[in-house]
């Protein structure tokens, strides 16, 4: 007798089972890459930010001299500079060569809803012929919102702290900590903290 053509209802569902199999072992193998992949992006991406900010605070330390301020107000910023850079970020002298200071650049720490974010801020300002001591004007003490930059979000601690040089100016360390969660991994209790920690050591000198 001859044994009708096509596939049996058994076979299709031992192909379907086996078929149901392989798509779970690829998804199993491919969520954990995909976790990898999104954990390396935001690393990258703290990294980043990190380093654009300390970029950008190493030139403005250095060119502040040896008058890097630490404001102190209850709401301050906790890093004020002088700066002699004008609207077109070119470096201003006098005609005696030493820097035309005209404004203050302050850094700020200041939290929202998405955790602590570092501020940055120009304001013009009239400085005396004599910088030691210089005092930030009280008005300048809290920071409009609209005329804030955000240097870095997920920020865990900045600091900066100076000591005298031997050559004149000031030895500056920078610290700066970010830190941010990923989404519930697999295989993982509780969602991943990612940290990036970066110091640096600046080394002002005295305008001439």
């Amino acid at each position: 007798m001859r044994r009708p053509s096509g596939v049996s209802l058994l076979e299709l569902l031992i192909a379907s089972a086996l078929a149901l199999l392989a798509l779970s072992a690829a998804f199993l193998s491919f969520w954990p890459a995909q976790d990898y992949f999104q954990q390396a992006n935001q690393t990258s991406a703290l990294y980043n930010q990190a380093l654009i900010a300390l970029d950008r605070l190493a030139v403005e330390i250095e060119e502040a001299g040896p008058w890097v301020v630490e404001a102190t107000s209850s709401n301050s910023p906790v890093l004020a500079l002088p700066s002699a850079r004008d609207a077109e970020n070119v470096f201003r002298r006098t005609e005696e060569g030493q820097p035309a200071w005209r404004k203050w650049i302050l850094y700020y720490v200041s939290a929202e809803a998405s955790g602590l974010v570092l501020l940055r801020r120009e304001v013009p300002g009239t400085f005396p012929p004599d910088p030691s001591p210089w005092a930030i004007p009280p008005a300048l003490l809290t920071p409009p919102g609209h005329e804030n930059r955000i240097m870095c979000r997920n920020l865990s601690l900045f600091r900066v702290w100076a000591l005298p040089a031997d050559a004149g100016g000031l030895t500056c360390q920078i610290e700066l900590v970010l830190s941010q969660q990923t989404r519930h991994p697999v295989g993982a209790e509780a969602p991943l903290t990612h940290t990036v920690r970066f110091q640096r050591t600046v080394l002002t000198r005295n305008p001439q």
